[in-house]
């Protein structure tokens, strides 16, 4: 069985919270490592450099790809799901689409690298994102690799398997 890191509580960076952020308390941060409290972007930010708007808290997370991947793949038959592979090395799963697949939001980028976001007021990540920072009321989590399933209907499953014994 795949045992899910921290999905409900768990312990956070209190410097993830918007209000101590807002606070000063947590310092100025700079590129967005350490605390989280860093800016990021600066003068250089362009909404529209966001595809297909901003995303949703990831509602899974994992620091082991793996069980990531296998909890995906288990738990979503007959779905595709998407999710994204962290500058940290954590798996953070934010889509969970129909048979027919869809489109995914949240991805921004910026001078060469990529940030998944959500608004804070949908609350902080549930696992440790070293490099994760608050900018404009929205967190950014660099990420380095898109990940997804594929589910094929029955009926093809079924051809296949005919097809290829």
């Amino acid at each position: 069985m795949i045992d899910e890191v921290c999905m409900d509580g768990g312990a956070t960076d209190p410097c993830l919270d918007p209000e101590n952020v807002e606070s000063g308390n947590c310092g100025s941060g700079g590129s967005g490592t350490g605390s989280g409290s860093g800016s990021g972007f600066g003068a250089n930010f362009d909404p529209a450099n966001f595809y297909n708007g901003i995303g949703e808290k990831p509602f899974h997370e994992f620091t082991d790809k793996c069980a990531g991947l296998q909890f995906m793949w288990d738990n979503y038959p007959k779905n595709e799901v998407h999710g994204y592979i962290t500058s940290a090395g954590n798996l953070i799963v934010t889509e969970v689409l129909e048979l027919q697949g869809g489109f995914v939001k949240g991805l921004y980028a910026e001078d060469g690298k990529v940030y998944y976001a959500w608004p804070y007021v949908e609350g902080q990540p549930s696992v440790a994102h070293p490099d994760i920072f608050i900018f404009q009321q929205n967190y950014y989590i660099p990420v380095v690799a898109s990940i997804h399933t594929h589910i094929l209907p029955v009926e093809v499953m079924e051809l296949t398997e005919f097809l290829i014994p």
